[in-house]
């Protein structure tokens, strides 16, 4: 064998193989290109199907099963029960009204009013879990449907940011700060009458934790825009004056509110350390 078959063949064998390599895949996947479609990104808990490709060859995108928001359902769970039980409360009151059996229908709005009203004598009788079940009452749909709307729209905000167990200890934190705020101004006063419902102290809880998070975003105060720490300044300051008698002599739960923007407050200096303030 002479040195120029020696030096050549086996380059040409080399560079033959190359180029088989390099055309095989080119060559056997021309009519998969012809109906390519890009693969989707799979998270990490979403498998596609083992032959993704169709009988014509085509790649057929995964569809993966729908996931629940816990967010949207931990919400949708604490607006329904406030409709349902102002509704039947509304229910009750209008069988009151209008009813012939007046006494029946007032024996069962008392006794269902007994689990859902907070008061003084309440607490005295040692009923303290109506302190969280006075939060699902309220008197008004104009009442229902503010909170409800305060409670969506901040609520949706912090589970986001923050998770559904901080938002519940938020929630419930700020439930029980707001009762127990009102039953020391009610013992400060002398008052033995008062009696509150409705989850406008947890609000001012929510209120209070997404103006520390978010100071410079915008929000609406009645009816105008302000910034969210102008706000949360305002309603803290007709709490207080409230309180004075400067808002007249009605008790609408001033007390209230401050202890659920309180609670607030030190929910989120508590969490501070673990969350980036926007």
């Amino acid at each position: 064998m002479s040195l120029f078959t020696r030096i050549v063949l086996p380059t040409t064998r080399v560079n033959l193989t190359t180029s088989q390599r390099i055309c095989r895949p080119f060559t056997s996947s021309v009519s998969r290109l012809n109906n390519y479609y890009p693969r989707p990104r799979l998270g990490s808990r979403q498998q596609p199907p083992n032959n993704p490709y169709n009988q014509h060859n085509q790649y057929e995108y995964y569809q993966p099963p729908p996931r629940i928001d816990a967010g949207k359902l931990a919400l949708g769970s604490i607006v329904a029960g406030c409709v349902g039980v102002s509704a039947y409360n509304y229910y009750l009151e209008t069988e009151v009204r209008t009813s012939f059996s007046f006494k029946q229908a007032s024996k069962l709005l008392q006794e269902f009013q007994k689990h859902f009203v907070l008061s003084w004598q309440k607490i005295q009788d040692g009923k303290y879990y109506t302190i969280l079940s006075s939060t699902f009452l309220h008197t008004s749909a104009i009442h229902l449907g503010f909170d409800m709307l305060a409670l969506w729209t901040i609520g949706r905000g912090i589970i986001i940011l923050h998770g559904i167990p901080s938002f519940m200890v938020l929630y419930v934190g700020s439930a029980l700060a707001a009762g127990v705020a009102e039953y020391c101004w009610w013992e400060y006063k002398g008052d033995r009458y008062g009696s509150i419902v409705g989850n406008s102290g947890v609000i001012s809880g929510l209120f209070g934790a997404i103006t520390c998070i978010a100071p410079g975003s915008w929000m609406i105060f009645n009816f105008v825009p302000v910034k969210m720490y102008i706000g949360f300044t305002l309603g803290v300051t007709l709490s207080i004056a409230g309180l004075l008698g400067y808002l007249g002599p009605y008790d609408l739960g001033h007390a209230s509110h401050l202890g659920g923007a309180g609670f607030g407050v030190l929910w989120f200096l508590a969490t501070k350390g673990r969350f980036r303030r926007l």
